[in-house]
């Protein structure tokens, strides 16, 4: 077997990773700054608040008018959670631990 031969696969993998890494820095060459942006992050314990639909709207409407785009929310979970994110047009994930 032909050693060039039996290199050719991987040679052409790596000539395509090579125009796929071309491409991708040519569509996003560098500044020679770095970028500043403001992020605007809130917790907020909304213990009870959630049970009726009446709380989840006041829970909407104090995430609107804080202008938060990072969001951590307290007790609160399942449907409720994402009730309030769909409100907002938010992506909602939750995470707990199971206390047993």
């Amino acid at each position: 077997m032909n050693i060039a031969r039996s290199l050719l696969p991987t040679l052409e993998l790596f000539r395509n990773q090579g125009m796929l890494l071309a491409m991708v820095m040519l569509a996003f060459p560098p500044t020679g700054v770095a970028r500043e942006i403001d992020l605007n992050v809130m917790t907020f314990n909304v213990w009870k608040a959630e049970d009726d639909a009446e709380g989840r709207k006041q829970i909407v409407e104090v995430i609107r008018q804080s202008g938060a785009d990072l969001i951590g929310l307290q007790e609160m979970n399942g449907d409720a959670l994402q009730e309030v994110a769909k409100s907002l047009g938010y992506y909602a994930f939750d995470q707990h631990l199971d206390s047993e």
